[in-house]
């Protein structure tokens, strides 16, 4: 079948042998992206679809930042961290951070730290490896201004955006699901967010 117009892949369920070949290959020389990208193409997108491979991405963002969150406050002891930021006392209210944060912020940003940094790196010929940490880094210092652990925690969902690009873009040839992955990414990571709004703070 076809999957958002990339090649024919056949379904079956011999995967582990290729992935396991991936491996043997990074021993005698691959790059560590490129060896990471070819189990990735093995293993999931021919399985799971665009669409369920965002979900999942985004589900391990998400639990990353909180596992981060939880941890900064136990060892720093600062109790604001996590606590509601945004006001969302009235429909209205909630309706703006809804647009903000889940629609506006993934379009706008995929298009500056993903299509058009990346598109860049391409231009002046970086490797995928420098090119994808080149916008994690920027991605992650857009987000200084407002609390360094959150600068933290965009680093791995930089890194994620930027390589679910790449992979999208590169292996899979397709300019689409490209865009598509990391807009997707980042709008469910920051919908789960924005869905924590309306739960108190146990603490």
């Amino acid at each position: 079948f076809k999957l958002n117009g990339c090649r024919k892949v056949k379904l079956g369920y011999s995967t582990t042998p290729t992935a396991v070949n991936h491996l043997l290959a990074f021993r005698e020389g691959q790059h560590l992206l490129e060896t990471i990208m070819k189990i990735l193409d093995s293993v999931t997108p021919n399985r799971i679809g665009l669409y369920p491979f965002c979900f999942l991405a985004s589900l391990a963002t998400f639990t990353s930042a909180i596992m981060v969150g939880l941890s900064y406050r136990l060892l720093s002891g600062d109790r604001s961290i996590g606590r509601n930021s945004y006001n969302v006392s009235t429909t209205r209210d909630a309706f703006e951070t809804f647009a903000g944060a889940v629609i506006i912020a993934p379009l706008i940003e995929t298009l500056v730290f993903q299509m058009g940094i990346l598109y860049v790196c391409r231009k002046i010929k970086l490797s995928d490896g420098l090119s994808i940490l080149l916008a994690t880094a920027i991605f992650s210092s857009a987000h200084l201004r407002n609390h360094l652990l959150n600068a933290i925690n965009t680093l791995l969902l930089g890194f994620v955006l930027s390589f679910s690009y790449v992979y999208w873009l590169k292996w899979k040839q397709s300019h689409r699901a490209a865009f598509e992955s990391s807009m997707l990414i980042h709008a469910l990571h920051n919908l789960t967010f924005f869905a924590l709004l309306f739960v108190p703070s146990p603490i």
